[in-house]
Formats: C-alpha cells, structure tokens, sequence
C-alpha cells in the first residue's frame, strides 16, 4: 500500500493510519485537546475520523501541521478544510466546574472520551496525543508529539477552529459536527426548493456529495446551470451576522471538487458556478436568517 510520508519533518503523514489499515481497521479516529480557555477551563477536545489511508487525498490537507507553527487565519481556514475532508468530527468538552473538581489531567481526558463519543462514526481504532483513554474500551495508541507525527491527530490541532467548533453546538459537553454540518445543509435544501415562494430558486439534486479532496454541500439546478452549493453555518442570535466569507482557496478547492463531479458524471461541458449560503440558526434549530452568494467566483 503506498502511503504519503512526509518530504518535511513539520509535515504529519499516514504512517501510523497505514500500519493500523493493513491489520484491518478502517474508522482511525485522532483525539487530541482542541482548545483550553482561561485557567480552569473550560477544555475542549476533538475527535476526527479521515478516509482511509489508501482514499485519502493527502494533498487536500496540505498544510496540516501543529498548531503552534500556524498563525491564527491559517487555524481558521483549516478547520474549514478538516471539516470538509473528515468522515466526521466529534467535539467533546469539560466545563469549569468539572475541571475544578477532576483537575487539568482528568478532566482533559473525559473531554477527549466526550469528543469520542460524539462521533457519528463508531471508530475502531484511537490515535491519541500522548493519552490512553482507560474509560473507552476500544485499541488505541498514544502517540507522544503525535500532532507533529500523525495526520490524524495534527488535522485537529491545526484546526485550533476544532475548539471553535464547540461555538456551533448545542450547550451539552458533546456534539458531531459533521451532523450540525449536515442539519444546516438539510436546512438550506428545503430552503431551496424552486416550489416554496421564500426558497431560493434552486432545485436541489443531490446533499453531501463526497469525493476524493471533500465534500460538497449541495449540488443544485436553476434553468439549464448546474449549481454547486457552500453552506457556511453559525449558532447565534439576531445580532449574529451571517458569514459570506470564502478564502481563495477554498473557493479553488470548492471548484475542483466541482470538477470532479462533472468528469465522474461524465458532463465536463455543462454550465455550472459556485454559490455560497450563510445560516444563523438558534441553538434551539429555529433559522434567523439565510443568505445566498450568487456565482462566488475566483
């Protein structure tokens, strides 16, 4: 099995992922702490399933790498790209109180068991930074300096935006958010039915379309043009402003995906573009407000 290695020691590879898949494995989660706040908490911790080694597109997480060699936008726009790639993304986390009274050690790893369980994937195998989770009863490795090693484990600690994630949960200590993802993109598919007069004139053909390098939210028809659809999600209340904002890269990374799609259905030659949707919604689930993008283009 060919497995990329890393050509930069500050590079993680798939080393420890390809070992584990030749015994037969195939859900590998990575654990690791995602984010601490203030003294004595809370801890966030986050788990992250990848596609298997022998799938896995390495250079779609081109960049991921410690968290402490990356500056805070080059955190924020991998988190983005972790997300995209994952299988799925659980996030688990230890509130102050818990901290208080289990101290640092503890409480960061019931964060860690929270972030496992939250997994909308049940995995069969654990990569963990340095840790062993003696309360989870399933094989796994601790792996010292795992982030710099380990493309598992470092895919959560780029995405420092991991302990961002617990901003896109409901308030309980766990959450998948690969189903917070996937409830705002159903949200928006409704929304876009061209047969509701408030819907934003697309007809939705098909939600959460994986291919080699991500996955793309939802693919969509108005007239003759295919559309291919970001939906970009916030937790907030009516003050949340909604969030329009797609980097060049991900919009470059959002057309090869598009790319793709149209060579798999064999329809290179069909007119097509790229929107974004922005969703606030309530913690309760009630949407405050959607917003369309027509046409984001490089």
């Amino acid at each position: 099995m060919a497995v990329a290695v890393r050509a930069n020691m500050l590079d993680p590879d798939l080393t420890q992922e390809a070992v584990l898949a030749g015994g037969g494995f195939r859900r590998i989660a990575g654990v690791d702490e995602a984010g601490r706040g203030a003294w004595a908490g809370p801890l966030v911790a986050a788990a992250v399933v990848l596609p298997e080694p022998t799938v896995l597109d390495v250079g779609s997480l081109a960049g991921v790498r410690d968290s402490k060699l990356l500056t805070h936008a080059q955190r924020d726009e991998l988190f983005e790209v972790v997300v995209d790639v994952a299988v799925d993304a659980g996030v688990g986390w230890s509130n102050a109180d818990e901290v208080d009274l289990l101290g640092l050690t503890a409480a960061n790893e019931l964060a860690m068991v929270r972030a496992v369980r939250a997994l909308g994937v049940a995995p069969d195998h654990l990569l963990v930074d340095a840790f062993r989770l003696r309360s989870i009863d399933l094989p796994q490795r601790a792996i010292i300096h795992g982030d710099r090693i380990c493309l598992s484990i470092a895919a959560i600690d780029s995405g420092a935006g991991m302990a961002g994630a617990a901003a896109l949960t409901v308030p309980v200590p766990v959450t998948s958010v690969r189903a917070v993802m996937r409830q705002a993109t159903n949200i928006v598919a409704e929304a876009g039915r061209a047969s509701r007069p408030s819907g934003l004139g697309l007809v939705v053909v098909e939600r959460n379309v994986r291919l080699p390098g991500g996955e793309i939210d939802l693919v969509a028809r108005e007239a003759d043009e295919l559309v291919f659809v970001e939906v970009k999600t916030r937790i907030g209340d009516d003050s949340t402003a909604p969030d329009l904002a797609v980097t060049a890269s991900k919009l470059a990374r959002l057309e090869r995906l598009a790319e793709a799609y149209l060579s798999r259905a064999g329809d290179e030659d069909a007119p097509w573009r790229v929107d974004v949707v922005a969703i606030v919604i309530e913690r309760s689930g009630r949407v405050l407000r959607l917003d369309h993008l027509r046409g984001a283009y490089l």
